[in-house]
């Protein structure tokens, strides 16, 4: 391809590039919260003034559910990782570069600590349930003792749920005190609760949805609006499409086509068409069998898959642009080559092509795909002749 053709194709494919548009779906949705459970803390609260540690620590001793209302006060949504695990564990002694000490403050806390303690059977870590005494172990047994421990501790963290947090506040008078003085010193509670009335606020919080699957469900969406709008019959959840298409179950699809002799089916397989993403090494390739790739649409034309699509909406860089990249030209260079009849089409939209990046990744790709590369408006431009090629194909 020419540069001069290179550029009509980018000036082509930029100019029918879409913005996502937010009010196409919900942003946010409520809370679900009910807050008749948190009264204790909204007692306090109501109080007005200036709260104390003792205060603080004095509710999560009674009630340490209650932390719950200060996380989302003082959150998006939940504490991050590090907040939790700062909050939960004395992270003075688990970072100190003396393993003795690490490891010596997390065997006195599993003696005191139900969860952990299961948790570190469950992984392994303790021989029979017991938890040994440090000068049992020598120094190489211990290093790897306090490696193990660490990732269960880690693995805790990461839980998007309050629940360890309630319990570790419920046993623990140094936990209670380290959180109190957190949100008070670190996240100026006195002065964000200064500017909202709390039960208001809590009611009427929203979350925000999970942008990378809406961005997905976007492109996804248009694309159904343009197949069903050129006439293709959608055949998801009737058991009617091709004995060549499997599901994500793994099972056949039914032989009776639908009425049109245009149809797609969503998220199916094409029985011959396999993974062609990044090598695996030959040990795990002797372990495991090579499974059908799962596509995000599959057009078909009297019953025979003849067109799949891969379909993403990017408003943003990001490694995961760069993974689909090598996966999908290695798709299109497997199906041209060894899928007769069928073709692959790449339907990526969104503002990140209209970026410097973007612009480079569509000047490296567009080579390979050549007019298999489109975007939403190029895709629904294109339908009489997508459907001319599908019919035409053998």
């Amino acid at each position: 391809m020419s540069q001069n053709d290179l550029e009509k194709r980018y000036a082509h494919f930029s100019a029918l590039i879409h913005f996502l548009d937010p009010s196409k779906d919900a942003e946010e949705v409520p809370i679900d919260i009910d807050i008749r459970l948190y009264e204790d803390a909204m007692v306090l609260l109501d109080k007005g003034g200036e709260l104390t540690v003792d205060d603080l620590a004095s509710l999560f001793e009674s009630s340490p559910e209650s932390i719950r209302v200060f996380e989302l006060i003082l959150q998006l949504t939940n504490f991050t990782n590090a907040q939790r695990t700062y909050l939960m564990f004395d992270l003075d002694s688990l970072n100190s570069p003396r393993a003795d000490i690490a490891l010596e403050y997390i065997l006195h806390e599993l003696e005191h600590d139900e969860v952990l303690r299961k948790a570190s059977q469950k992984a392994g870590v303790l021989v029979s349930g017991r938890i040994p005494k440090l000068d049992e172990l020598n120094h190489a047994d211990r290093l790897s003792m306090l490696a193990q421990l660490k990732r269960v501790i880690a693995d805790l963290c990461r839980k998007r749920d309050s629940d360890y947090l309630v319990k570790r506040l419920s046993m623990s008078r140094k936990v209670r005190n380290r959180v109190a003085k957190y949100l008070l010193e670190n996240r100026a509670l006195n002065d964000v609760l200064k500017g909202i009335r709390h039960r208001n606020f809590i009611r009427g919080k929203r979350l925000p949805r999970d942008t990378k699957s809406a961005h997905g469900k976007y492109s996804t969406r248009l694309l159904k609006q343009v197949l069903e709008s050129s006439g293709f019959e959608c055949c998801d959840g009737k058991g009617v499409c091709s004995e060549k298409v499997i599901s994500r179950t793994g099972t056949l699809q039914g032989s009776v086509g639908p009425s049109n002799p245009f149809s797609y089916c969503t998220e199916k397989r094409v029985e011959s068409v396999l993974h062609a993403g990044s090598p695996i090494s030959s040990e795990s390739a002797s372990r495991r069998e090579p499974t059908a790739k799962r596509f995000d649409f599959v057009l078909l034309y009297e019953n025979e898959p003849k067109v799949v699509i891969e379909t993403n909406f990017y408003t943003t860089s990001g490694s995961k642009i760069g993974i689909n990249e090598k996966e999908y030209l290695a798709l299109h260079t497997k199906i041209v080559e060894e899928e007769k009849g069928l073709r692959f089409i790449w339907v990526t939209d969104g503002s990140y092509w209209l970026t410097k990046t973007g612009r480079k990744s569509f000047a490296k790709l567009a080579p390979s795909f050549e007019d298999d590369l489109m975007n939403i408006g190029m895709f629904a431009a294109d339908m009489d002749a997508i459907k001319a090629r599908m019919m035409n194909s053998s």
